[in-house]
């Protein structure tokens, strides 16, 4: 049989023409998109070699490595059903992996690792750690950064600079960046950030400080080399040695930084169950958008503004001010926030225990002055308030989807709830309207339905997307009990988690 350039054979499978012939098809076929997937690897690839816990496997050699074992199985792969360092961590897991799955391409084998060095592996990793350096975030890699972030925030350097500032240096809990770059002769390749943030949990309710990680990008010329591992290793053994936090969050991550993060201990208690409603309008301007996009001449207007509806609060911002429900109820729609009265709203609700962000006057202020979002907001009552709803879009500047979110919703009765939600939906006209179904106290989230809302993304629901993800700081910690202040992170029903929380609000 003919190999792949510079990739040896050494699996062995158990006897028998058709299983024999299957498995080394199927490993021939692995080890050649191996090779088209660029990862620095030794040569020859043994069938032991660790792929992942290596950290060989950065996030996109992973999520093609997802996708094949998808076309193989024919499912989709929930990351968070895998075991990725004890399942697939090498070739001859990889395989055996196939052999057990029950819709596999492949007849169910028993292969046996064959036990050879890895000294290859180990000499371009030592090779690859000395042309990389990872330091902690200065001031004078801000240009840099800022930089480096068009690839993840926006095109737009000066408002990227904004949104840095705002995230980092005026941050309520802390404003001393907590950044690690990946620096590859002396020039910013990659980035990892933490941002600060304070919880509530347990009876009787007590305070806890949280890094959540966030802004991962790397620069596209140092992919697959294994930094996404190189960086958050450095950060989680430098972030120990402080011990100023037990756990680390991520709230907004997407596929890649998903599997990337299962990889390395990661651990999720749920995901998050968008829905959402689309209007029959947007979806004719997509049919019409795609249409165009295919004809001569006039393609270029296939993202006329007209079309794209990049402004979503443009009906809304008509309706500032007073607006009455169908039900009769009194709502006022506004562009400011008013954090002193949501924030007295919050403390006056019964608290149940439940894992919950702060949300006080100062994380108000804070918080709705994103510079990559726009908010509006509705609110029954005057002084105090029965209810407030806030919905945020994307900072047009961003050139990203137009989508509105319900990012943060409080009543004091079903009354208020209702009158929220009707106003939002009369009031807005959005072509589209999703909010994480799983922040809603059940009596509201019982309204939905009746609203017309449904399942949303349902492309990444087979992945469990969106999810939170945790893990403690130190690894030492792993195998114990994960919790804060008697709370359990990896039961969802212990998370009152909002989208307000997370950076996608």
């Amino acid at each position: 049989m003919t190999e792949p350039p510079g990739l040896g054979v050494s699996a062995s499978a158990p006897t028998g023409s058709g299983s024999h012939d299957a498995v080394h098809g199927l490993r021939a076929e692995l080890l050649s998109v191996i090779a088209e997937w660029d990862v620095v690897l030794p040569d020859p690839l043994e069938d032991d070699t660790p792929l992942i816990s290596s950290g060989a496997f950065d996030s996109v050699a992973l999520f093609n490595l997802v996708l094949w074992v998808e076309e193989k199985t024919g499912r989709c792969i929930d990351p968070a059903s895998v075991d990725l360092l004890r399942e697939w961590d090498s070739v001859t897991l990889i395989l055996q992996y196939l052999g057990q799955s029950p819709t596999a391409v492949v007849p169910p084998v028993r292969l046996r690792p064959v036990k050879r060095p890895v000294k290859h592996l180990v000499q371009r990793t030592a090779l690859r750690a000395a042309r990389i350096q990872i330091v902690r975030y200065a001031a004078e890699h801000k240009p840099a950064v800022i930089e480096l972030q068009k690839r993840l925030w926006s095109p737009d350097a000066n408002l990227n600079l904004r949104y840095f500032d705002w995230k980092y240096a005026q941050n309520p809990y802390a404003t001393k960046p907590i950044i690690y770059l990946a620096l590859a002769h002396g020039e910013v390749v990659g980035m990892r950030g933490f941002y600060p943030s304070r919880w509530e949990a347990g009876f009787p309710m007590q305070l806890k400080d949280v890094l959540v990680a966030d802004d991962l990008v790397l620069r596209e010329d140092h992919r697959n080399e294994g930094l996404v591992t190189q960086i958050m290793r450095e950060a989680l053994d430098d972030l120990a040695e402080t011990g100023t936090n037990d756990y680390i969050f991520n709230l907004s991550g997407g596929r890649l930084t998903v599997l990337s993060s299962f990889a390395m201990g990661w651990r999720s208690p749920g995901s998050l169950t968008p829905t959402g409603r689309i209007s029959g309008s947007h979806l004719l301007r997509v049919a019409l958008r795609r249409h165009l996009a295919r004809l001569p001449f006039l393609w270029r207007y296939a993202d006329a503004d007209l079309l794209s509806r990049r402004h979503p609060f443009r009906h809304l911002d008509h309706c500032l001010g007073a607006f009455t429900t169908s039900t009769g109820v009194a709502v006022s729609i506004a562009a400011d926030p008013r954090p002193f009265a949501m924030a007295r709203l919050v403390a006056s609700q019964p608290y149940d225990g439940r894992l919950r962000h702060v949300r006080d006057e100062d994380y108000f202020h804070w918080r709705f002055r994103s510079p990559l979002s726009e908010h509006r907001f509705f609110y029954v009552g005057e002084d105090p308030l029965d209810g407030y709803l806030v919905v945020r879009c994307a900072n047009p500047e961003a050139r990203v989807a137009p989508r509105v979110h319900i990012i943060d919703m409080e009543a004091r009765d079903e009354r208020a709830g209702s009158a929220l939600l009707d106003a939002v939906i009369r009031a807005g006209r959005f072509d589209e309207l999703v909010v994480w179904s799983e922040s809603l106290r059940p009596q509201f989230r019982a309204m939905l339905g009746k609203l017309k809302f449904e399942p949303a993304d349902q492309h990444l629901a087979p992945y469990g997307l969106p999810r939170i993800l945790v893990r403690p700081i130190d690894d030492k910690r792993l195998a114990d009990e994960w919790l804060i202040h008697g709370v359990r992170l990896l039961d969802l029903e212990n998370w009152d988690m909002r989208m307000i929380y997370s950076m996608a609000g």
